[in-house]
């Protein structure tokens, strides 16, 4: 990671927390955490977000209309799904840039979102577009 610490944004089922706040906070990262996609949307307009994570289980969610609206507000910031499934259905939520099963180890999940924000979206490129739509909020 660079000097800043990422900004991440989870979309998290309200009923069962998952977690991922701690554990993204324990390893250096800056998180803020929502329970529907309707916050969700105006959180990524206000904030530079440099990731996302979505627990599929959280309201409004589950489609892939919602996946695909976060990445219309914000393009560059990679998408991250959690779900429970052991496969989802070819085509479902082609916006995601990675899946990884809830039951996973949190290993796991720090590897993709580390890929994610340091290889298949590097900082340069995440910073330069939340300047770029600075003002579409």
């Amino acid at each position: 990671m660079s000097g800043r610490q990422p900004l991440v944004l989870c979309i998290e089922n309200e009923l069962g927390g998952s977690g991922h706040k701690t554990l993204l906070e324990r390893h250096g990262y800056q998180v803020i955490t929502v329970t529907s996609d309707r916050e969700g949307f105006s959180v990524l307009r206000k904030n530079p977000v440099d990731a996302i994570i979505v627990d599929l289980e959280a309201a409004g969610m589950g489609r892939g209309t919602a996946v695909r609206r976060l990445k219309d507000i914000k393009p560059h910031v990679p998408v991250l799904l959690v779900h429970s499934a052991a496969s989802i259905p070819p085509g479902r939520f082609p916006a995601a840039d990675a899946v990884v099963l809830r039951n996973d180890a949190p290993a796991r999940l720090l590897e993709v979102l580390d890929y994610l924000l340091n290889v298949r979206f590097p900082f340069f490129a995440r910073w330069f577009g939340n300047w770029k739509h600075r003002d579409s909020a």
